[in-house]
């Protein structure tokens, strides 16, 4: 089973929805990833992938391997880069918005 299964049971729609409409644009979290990259002794990069996923909210950073295995929460974005860049060099890439679909 997955993690959305049966996540259209819960999704709400009409009147309901729209009286939490205005609130969850104000609040929606910005997500990221946390790249990671490995370079050989030519300095060339060779290998790069997305070691986590990171959303922001106001007053706070939570974090999930990409794995899914290890969680953590930050003060900032900055703090948990700094902790990620301690092993390895890394970088951020801001996700885009998902669309919504033309049902809703």
């Amino acid at each position: 089973m997955g993690a959305l299964d049966q996540a259209e049971f819960w999704e709400l729609e009409g009147d309901r929805r729209e009286l939490v409409a205005e609130e969850v644009a104000a609040t929606v979290p910005k997500l990221f990833a946390v790249c990671g990259f490995e370079r050989d002794e030519g300095d060339e990069i060779t290998e790069a992938r997305v070691e986590g996923w990171g959303m922001a909210v106001a007053d706070r950073v939570n974090v999930v391997g990409a794995e899914g295995r290890t969680t953590g929460s930050f003060r900032s974005v900055d703090s948990l880069m700094t902790m990620f860049s301690y092993s390895r060099e890394v970088g951020l890439v801001w996700a885009e918005p998902r669309r919504e679909s033309a049902e809703h």
